[in-house]
């Protein structure tokens, strides 16, 4: 049976200040890995558009939430290729 460790998951939270477009890239996973992606709009109104580098996306594109609430993508590495695997169906209140 596969181990589960600890080192196989990570978290992370970007608390979005402004209206400035940014990019998310993939860095150093290991096949197998979790990372879960909160992203969390505090702009005061619209955050900029997120470009991801180096992750799969699973269907539709993905909209920012409105502010002061917030988006969890959970993607997983197979292979060297990061695929999401799931996301917050409705935004969530920060």
């Amino acid at each position: 049976a596969p181990v589960v460790t600890s080192n196989m998951l990570k978290f992370f939270s970007i608390t979005v200040t402004d209206g400035v477009a940014f990019t998310i890239t993939k860095t150093n996973s290991t096949s197998g890995q979790t990372a879960i992606i909160m992203i969390i709009n505090s702009s005061g109104g619209a955050m900029g558009a997120i470009t991801w580098t180096g992750y799969k996306l699973a269907g539709a594109a993905f909209t920012g939430p409105a502010n002061l609430k917030n988006h969890t993508l959970t993607f997983v590495d197979i292979n060297g290729t990061i695929r999401e695997s799931a996301r917050t169906s409705a935004e969530v209140d920060n």
